[in-house]
């Protein structure tokens, strides 16, 4: 669950801060997106037209991975209650979760404070 509110807060920050407005109950999958899409990561970064394209790529599994961090919360997370035949998450999964998280969170913060204007 903290995992996607880090990226949940991340992405409110950013469009915040770029003053684009949103809905308090926007899912994280949009935010993600309109995140991405406010930053432009790729932008103007210089890298070949093939990088680019891959990078692309990329930014779009990002989009994905907002989308399974929500589900996977909503099926595993401390955000609901849980039955008592209910199987919590192998820890190493749940790691997979909380670093992709990070790296989502991280990654669309880096894109803001690099393309402020």
């Amino acid at each position: 669950g903290t995992a996607k509110e880090f990226v949940e807060t991340v992405c409110k920050m950013i469009l915040t801060d770029r003053k684009k407005t949103f809905k308090p109950t926007e899912d994280l999958p949009r935010l993600v997106f309109m995140a991405l899409d406010e930053t432009n990561p790729v932008g103007t970064s210089g890298i070949d037209k093939k990088a680019e394209a891959l990078m692309r790529r990329i930014f779009g599994d990002m989009n994905d991975l907002g989308t399974c961090i929500a589900e996977l919360r909503n099926l595993h997370g401390t955000g609901h209650g849980k039955a008592v035949s209910a199987v919590p998450l192998d820890s190493r999964h749940a790691a997979l979760a909380v670093n992709a998280a990070t790296t989502l969170g991280l990654f669309l913060f880096q894109s803001n404070e690099k393309t402020k204007k």
